[in-house]
């Protein structure tokens, strides 16, 4: 968000692949309504969200990033995968 020009005023980092329990997006929802923010996440967040159990409103709430992994350089994505198989 900071990288594309936007503020954060709060975060809340979860692991990769976390399962969002209905208990946590309303407790978000509801900081977010009383601070006066907006929610953001990626767009692969995103997609999981909207196909799960969330709290009314919440998707209303929601501002999807869209984000790209660029490499400087262009040989690291082969060794990456070289170095994984």
């Amino acid at each position: 968000v900071r990288g594309a020009g936007g503020e954060v005023a709060l975060s809340r980092a979860f692991p990769d692949h976390h399962f969002y329990a209905e208990d946590e997006l309303a407790d978000l929802l509801a900081l977010a309504r009383q601070e006066g923010l907006r929610l953001v996440t990626t767009a692969k967040d995103a997609a999981r969200l909207r196909h799960g159990e969330v709290p009314a409103g919440f998707l209303d709430q929601l501002d999807v990033l869209d984000i790209e992994a660029v490499f400087e350089l262009d040989h690291v994505p082969e060794r990456i995968i070289g170095e994984t198989l």
